[in-house]
């Protein structure tokens, strides 16, 4: 589990877009704009990922949860390939203070 979340964090970090680090088995990202189309490339891809949009202070985010190494493959896999189906361009987001973050 720590190895696959290590693995899609270093993917979010050369995606350049805003990640949480944490010790659970997921990763929260923002997508912004792009968390709903994701979301649904990802099911008709056969993987289930969490918008968490609707959660305080996670408008925008998609919860992402590593698996084995196989599963985690996949997953990065086809995160890539369905990041470019949809055209995605990494967005800041907005802290609560107003700067922007990434």
């Amino acid at each position: 589990m720590r190895e696959g979340r290590a693995r899609l964090e270093q993917f979010y970090g050369g995606e350049t877009f805003p990640f949480g680090r944490g010790c659970a088995n997921f990763v929260l990202a923002y997508f912004g704009d792009y968390r709903k189309p994701l979301v649904e490339e990802m099911r008709r891809r056969g993987i289930l990922v969490a918008d968490r949009n609707s959660d305080p202070g996670c408008a925008g985010c998609v919860r992402i949860t590593v698996g084995t190494r196989p599963q985690t493959d996949r997953l990065l896999r086809e995160l890539s390939e369905a990041l470019q189906a949809i055209g995605f361009k990494p967005q800041p987001r907005m802290s609560l203070a107003g700067e922007v973050r990434r």
